[in-house]
């Protein structure tokens, strides 16, 4: 007897162990329900290059990249896992990509200078009043650039001393390619002065002979692999 009992308790609790676990595994397989309409934050980062002491948000130019990634909040400021809700998004109103927990996506730009990039993101979820299901949709625009190129200014300013040697540094942004792959023209007036190994910075000396008056320095950046990746810039130094 005592036997047949102990066999009915083990028997039993299996079942509930059994039934625990479909439970649990019911819950980790659902989409996540929110109580409140949940919040969005997104970010998006061009897959440009900047110089290394830059600070600021390298920018999407013309035939480049950008990753576009979100969190999904609740009301109480804490993210959602959302691994398994479905996620769409959709680039200038086109659905691109669609799949569950899908939180990141790669766009490449077809867009040119001035325009925008429109993207939306749309995550499905249950509605715990309701007892339906909605979508929720964040909305972005990523506007496209230029690349640019900075001519640093010297620590003399707008002076070219005569006799003596000025060193002339220009620093890319935005371009698609790492600076290696891009190619450096300069200009001193209307000389096109020979580069040394470092093509982004010049050496600049002037004679006795050149006296008063002024000069103008000019650099342009040019992606080898691109050319509608074109960037330049230009100080005017005065001759002392």
């Amino acid at each position: 007897m005592i036997l047949l009992v102990n066999i009915l308790r083990y028997t039993n609790n299996m079942k509930a162990f059994f039934i625990g676990c479909c439970v649990v595994g019911v819950m980790m397989l659902a989409p996540a329900v929110f109580a409140a309409p949940p919040t969005f934050m997104a970010s998006w980062h061009a897959q440009t290059y900047v110089p290394s002491w830059y600070q600021g948000k390298p920018m999407v130019v013309e035939n480049s990249s950008v990753v576009v990634g979100f969190e999904i909040l609740n009301d109480q400021g804490k993210v959602i896992n959302i691994s398994n809700n479905m996620v769409r998004w959709y680039v200038d109103s086109d659905l691109v990509r669609s799949g569950n927990g899908m939180q990141q996506l790669t766009v490449s730009n077809t867009k040119v200078v001035d325009s925008d990039i429109d993207v939306r993101m749309s995550v499905e979820y249950n509605d715990l009043v309701e007892g339906r299901t909605y979508f929720t949709d964040h909305y972005i625009t990523i506007p496209v650039q230029r690349p640019k190129v900075v001519l640093a200014k010297p620590i003399f300013g707008g002076v070219l001393f005569t006799n003596a040697s000025l060193l002339l540094r220009v620093f890319p942004f935005f371009f698609s390619v790492p600076n290696e792959t891009l190619s450096v023209d300069w200009s001193i007036g209307n000389q096109h002065p020979e580069v040394s190994e470092n093509p982004f910075s010049l050496l600049v000396s002037l004679g006795n002979d050149v006296t008063g008056g002024s000069v103008t320095a000019r650099v342009s950046v040019r992606n080898n692999q691109d050319a509608i990746q074109t960037a330049s810039d230009s100080q005017v130094f005065r001759i002392q």
